[in-house]
């Protein structure tokens, strides 16, 4: 019963975040700023819907899309960094909620667990959201290069299979001391997707250090991820208009069709090499924002 209950609040989520997204498009379509972000946009459609593909696809077997959609992103110049978190979140909740809706089914999880840690991520991406929105672009470039960096801690952490990530866990729940830390893990990742920090490659880290099996580990990735985009970032970040529309449509339709093509072809593919060589361009990715930061900086200083 209580599979089917989120597999409904899944797809619920899923046309929210389209109908918000449409509605913010009609309203500000024909103003200078909005005419400015779809033209940006078209000229990088191809590229970016490829990227949305890769990042769907990839996302399924854990590696997450903020990790793949930054380097495209970043490399390719195709999203400008102060519309990235906004853009990589709200165009990730909708192939998100499909791959839920998708894979939740093979839940076994403890009920305690798997809503505790959904409600947590939840809260976490809703406070932090409109904080995010305020920021300006060095505030954007610094925290979307540290928390990357942070990203790839965790990819190389399950990569390298360091604290027994390895996914050789039984337990199907957690209780006492390890579901505080698992709920409170689940706040901070929540929260920290704001900022183009992916909620899959670290929770799937702690709920294998904590013994869970990596069924149940998937089913709180899937089932946490979706809920806190659809419910907790994806509608602040859309009012805030800090994302480029036609990026955002693009992982819309390209970023469904790669989890539907995971779904349909891909059991179980030999991720490991592809997870270290994505946690490395991460960190240069990261380490290029940082750069940014320091460069937007010194700009500054001169012009005082």
């Amino acid at each position: 019963m209580i599979i089917t209950v989120f597999r409904m609040i899944f797809l619920l989520g899923l046309f929210l975040t389209i109908l918000l997204t449409v509605m913010y498009c009609r309203k500000s379509k024909d103003t200078e700023k909005g005419k400015e972000n779809i033209a940006f946009g078209k000229k990088h459609a191809v590229y970016n819907s490829v990227v949305a593909l890769i990042a769907n696809f990839l996302d399924v077997e854990g590696i997450g899309t903020h990790a793949v959609n930054a380097i495209g992103f970043k490399l390719g110049k195709s999203v400008e960094d102060m519309n990235m978190p906004g853009t990589m979140n709200i165009g990730a909740t909708v192939p998100c909620c499909l791959a839920a809706f998708l894979f939740f089914p093979l839940a076994q999880t403890d009920t305690l667990t798997l809503v505790l840690m959904i409600v947590a991520a939840v809260a976490g991406a809703f406070l932090l959201a409109g904080i995010i929105g305020k920021l300006n672009m060095l505030g954007i470039r610094l925290l979307m290069g540290v928390g990357l960096i942070i990203m790839s801690i965790f990819i190389l952490i399950r990569a390298f299979k360091l604290g027994n990530v390895d996914f050789e866990g039984a337990a199907v729940g957690l209780t006492g001391g390890k579901l505080v830390i698992g709920v409170v893990c689940s706040f901070i990742f929540g929260g920290l997707m704001n900022i183009g920090v992916g909620y899959y490659a670290p929770i799937l880290a702690v709920c294998s250090m904590l013994g869970l099996d990596l069924t149940s580990s998937m089913s709180i990735m899937f089932g946490a991820c979706a809920m806190l985009m659809a419910f907790g970032s994806a509608p602040k970040l859309i009012k805030t208009g800090k994302f480029d529309v036609v990026a955002v449509f693009t992982q819309f339709v390209f970023g469904t069709a790669g989890v539907v093509l995971a779904y349909l072809f891909v059991k179980s593919l030999p991720v490991n090499t592809a997870n270290i060589i994505v946690a490395f361009a991460v960190i240069i990715t990261g380490i290029l924002f940082v750069k940014d930061y320091f460069s937007g900086v010194k700009a500054a200083q001169r012009r005082v």
